[in-house]
């Protein structure tokens, strides 16, 4: 079972850049190439993508420089340290969400964001699993809110 200490600091990238750019970027293949190398990208707002990286420094980082500096000159592509989380089964997710939020996780695979237990909650589903983060500061809050399945 985990316990809070799941909980931790997720690697990440943050772009942020021009939407179309965004878009004609994960179009072109900078999709498919970040899942090949292990990444989930999840798109924050039209203009702002935070790539979930398997590390703290990996080939992600050069990728996405390749892709979207070179397009858009005032991109922003950094590491990120700003989210925590961790990872659930997808239905124990939906039930927190059900009975701590005031919106329902729709059925299937996706990002959503929204208020879930008093804190600003960023999931992403996939298949049977759901990452929950909150930004790193509330990762105690999170621990503690989010009813750890035994």
């Amino acid at each position: 079972m985990p316990g809070p200490e799941a909980v931790a600091v997720l690697p990440a990238l943050r772009v942020v850049a021009d939407p179309a750019v965004l878009d004609g970027a994960l179009v072109r293949a900078l999709g498919p190439r970040l899942a090949d190398l292990g990444a989930r990208v999840l798109r924050l707002a039209p203009d702002d993508l935070l790539v979930l990286t398997p590390g703290q420094r990996h080939p992600v980082l050069d990728a996405l420089h390749e892709e979207i500096a070179g397009v858009d000159q005032h991109a922003i592509v950094t590491t990120e340290a700003g989210f925590a989380g961790a990872w659930f089964s997808a239905d124990h997710v939906r039930r927190w969400v059900a009975g701590n939020a005031d919106w329902l996780l729709p059925d299937g695979d996706g990002f959503h964001q929204g208020q879930v237990a008093g804190l600003p909650a960023k999931i992403l589903v996939d298949g049977q699993e759901a990452l929950v983060a909150v930004p790193t500061p509330m990762a105690r809050e999170l621990a503690e809110r989010l009813e750890w399945p035994a």
